[in-house]
Order: structure tokens, then sequence, then C-alpha cells
């Protein structure tokens, strides 16, 4: 009988043991599962600000993007037009190009005798109007020596192969006409004659030149040279 008590005491304190066991281990899964959902929220909360601050950024970069292309189309829109100005300020400043060096070559024939020369009143200012204008007629004449000069280089390498003959012709065109007749761009038969040269001065053959291929000016034949430069009517 005692020892079925003592039995009895022996297993009544070891289920005690495991049944303070048991709560100290449903303590801790207590704590566990306590951190656990502090966790879970947590992480829940960084998931909403990611997926918010995502959303955020897509919408900025969208924006972004739609700036961009509106500003790539005025740029596209501001290129065709700076193309145009500058096809057309280039067409403009051929046209005066031409027209300088018309200027400079026939000053009495392109402006009214009574707009030739008009006084300021002040004599200071119409010499330096002079002499600017002088200056622009000897920067065009520089520059059409410089191109007659790159020519004549030209006809002459030509000459020394026998690749051309030369000619020359006296000049002489009535005074009206404007001089020099294009020498390198324009269509002439017979004689020209400078309005300031009276006919001393001699003009090189150009259609030898445009029949031997040295310039590509729509030159026209003249056929009273045919002999001189072989060549034939264009």
């Amino acid at each position: 009988m005692f020892r079925h008590e003592e039995s009895l005491q022996a297993k009544q304190r070891t289920l005690l043991q495991q049944l303070d066991s048991l709560d100290r281990e449903l303590e801790e899964l207590q704590a566990n599962l306590g951190e656990a959902e502090e966790d879970k929220a947590r992480l829940a909360e960084q998931l909403e600000q990611s997926q918010k601050q995502s959303g955020e950024q897509l919408q900025a970069q969208q924006e972004l993007l739609d700036t961009l292309q509106q500003e790539k189309l005025v740029l596209e829109q501001s290129i065709l037009e700076l193309q145009t100005n500058t096809s057309q300020l280039q067409e403009q400043a051929q046209e005066l190009r031409e027209r300088e060096r018309l200027l400079v070559f026939f000053p009495d024939l392109h402006m009214p005798t009574e707009t030739q020369f008009e006084s300021s009143g002040n004599f200071t200012e119409d010499m330096k109007s002079q002499l600017q204008a002088n200056k622009i007629r000897i920067e065009v004449l520089e520059r059409e020596n410089t191109q007659l000069e790159a020519l004549l280089a030209k006809v002459k390498a030509a000459a020394e192969q026998g690749v051309l003959k030369v000619s020359w012709v006296g000049a002489v065109y009535p005074k009206t006409t404007p001089w020099p007749p294009d020498i390198l761009w324009g269509p002439w038969e017979g004689q020209a004659q400078a309005p300031h040269a009276a006919g001393r001065l001699l003009w090189f053959n150009w259609c030898c030149l445009r029949c031997s291929g040295l310039v590509s000016a729509p030159f026209h034949h003249c056929g009273h040279h045919a002999t001189s430069c072989g060549g034939q009517g264009m």
C-alpha cells in the first residue's frame, strides 16, 4: 500500500513536471506567435508602402515620358522650321552675293542716275559709306580673282596636256550691254566689250572650256568657235 502511494506520487510529480514544461513551451510559442504577427503586420505595411512608391514612380516616369515626347515633337518642329529658314537664308545670301557681284561690276547699270549718290549732308559719313562700298567691291573682286586663278590653272594644265586649244577674240559689245557677260555661266555669242575697256580687252574662248569638260556650267556652243575647240553644238 505504501509503495503504491509512492508510485502514484512519483507519477504525479512527473506529470506536474511535464505540465510545467508544456506551460513553458506554450508561453514560448505564444511569444513567438506574437512576434510573428508583428513581423507579418510590419511586412504587410512595407509591402503596401513599396507598392505605393512603385505606383508613384511609375506615374512619375510616365509623366516624364509624356513630357519628353512633347519636347521631342517641339524640337522636331523647331528643327524643320530652322531648316526651312536656313534654306531661305541661303537662297537670300546667294541672291545677295549675286547682286553684290553685279553691283560691283556694273554699278552704273543697276541703279537710276538720280539715286547713284545721295549725300547724307555729313561729309564724314559720306566718306565712310564710300569707303565701305569700296571695301565690298574689293572683296567681291578678290573672290572673283580667286575663282579665275583656279580656273586659269586648270586651263593651263589642260593646254599643256594638249586637251585644250586656246583662242582669243576681241571684245566688242555695245556699251549698254552689261559687262562682263556671265563669264562662267551665261550663253553668249559674237563679241563683247566692257563699258570701261572700249574693246581693248581680250576674252578667252569659254566655249573651249565647256567643250573640253573643264567647266560644268551649262554653256551654249558658240558656232563661230567650233574650229577652235572642236566642240559640237549643245
